[in-house]
């Protein structure tokens, strides 16, 4: 038991954002879809955030 909330305390948390941006003819567009195009299009990409919803939430 001990073993196994240990394993539990030490396991990262990985938070992935599924928010979806924006719709264009039915597809769905993500934040990981707009980092990718502005980076092989070689634009300047300023990223700024906060903690996730599971780092608020526990």
């Amino acid at each position: 038991m001990l073993l196994r909330s240990l394993k539990m305390a030490f396991r990262p948390i990985v938070y992935k954002n599924r928010t979806e941006l924006a719709n264009l003819n039915g597809m769905p567009v993500y934040m990981h879809d707009m980092i990718d195009d502005a980076l092989r299009g070689r634009l300047n990409t300023f990223l700024q955030g906060d903690t996730g919803y599971l780092a608020k939430h526990k």
